[in-house]
């Protein structure tokens, strides 16, 4: 179980503060898939950094399953969107770094075979970075971040940058690779088709400060086939659903005569 209880965290710099989240609490039980939606700049990014331990708690408490989160947590893992592989190392040694840097060495190379072939890249192992495609490279970046089978996996929006076919597969990929290891997930994405799709619930943030509108359950089969979700009975009501939440927040943030519904219907 991660916990956040009434957690806010303040930015200062040299002209001013900025309290980026404020009194956020939620609860993500073992080996669940949530996903958080909000407007621009609502903290979204800020809470993954307070779950990994990468910010240090301000105000309220983060724990996972009872123990104060006080440092960067070893069995947290960060996607980001951009891939951040090292260009003088292969696929297998992008893969296999986390390992070197934890000092595993017993099965090191067998791990790291087995999950560069779980993500279909097994021919190009001995490949470089500048030698793939987009979407192999964030194939490589989700192998990198999984490989040592990490309990909690933090991702910030890591498929935006994706064509939709390379997206679908990988929002896939990354769905089975959770919950064969059991893990718990938090996504933030700006895709409430994304949101829907892979979460078994789903936070609504407020604008800056952020803190928690609302909290929905994703009432589809759980091994529900990612490509084809948008045809399952139910998604289109759960879609609209997040979009009524989310859709005053939006207008909050857009010029005056504008309007999200606009937006949307675009």
């Amino acid at each position: 179980m991660i916990r956040l209880e009434n957690v806010s965290h303040t930015f200062s710099t040299a002209a001013n503060d900025v309290l980026a989240v404020r009194d956020v609490s939620l609860d993500l039980p073992r080996g669940s898939f949530m996903s958080v939606v909000g407007p621009s700049g609502c903290g979204k990014s800020t809470l993954l950094s307070l779950i990994s331990g990468l910010l240090p708690v301000q105000t309220g408490s983060v724990t996972v399953d009872g123990e104060p989160v006080d440092g960067v947590r070893r069995d947290a893992t960060m996607m980001l969107q951009s891939d951040a592989l090292l260009p003088w190392r292969t696929v297998r040694q992008n893969v296999g770094l986390a390992l070197e840097i934890r000092g595993e060495k017993k099965g090191r190379a067998e791990r790291v075979d087995a999950i560069i072939e779980r993500v279909g890249l097994a021919e190009f192992a001995d490949a470089r970075p500048s030698q793939l495609s987009g979407g192999m490279r964030k194939r490589v970046q989700l192998a990198a971040s999984l490989v040592y089978n990490p309990s909690i996996i933090l991702m910030d929006e890591p498929f935006g940058a994706l064509d939709a076919f390379t997206r679908a597969n990988m929002q896939q990929l990354l769905v089975d690779l959770c919950r064969a290891q059991g893990a718990t997930c938090l996504f933030v994405t700006h895709d409430l088709d994304e949101a829907v799709a892979l979460s078994d619930r789903v936070a609504i943030f407020s604008k800056r400060p952020g803190t928690v509108k609302a909290v929905h359950d994703i009432a589809l089969p759980r091994d529900r086939d990612v490509a084809d979700v948008q045809g399952v009975p139910g998604f289109t009501e759960a879609r609209q659903e997040l979009w009524d939440e989310l859709r005053d927040e939006i207008d909050r943030e857009l010029p005056a005569g504008d309007s999200a519904e606009k937006h949307h219907a675009h």
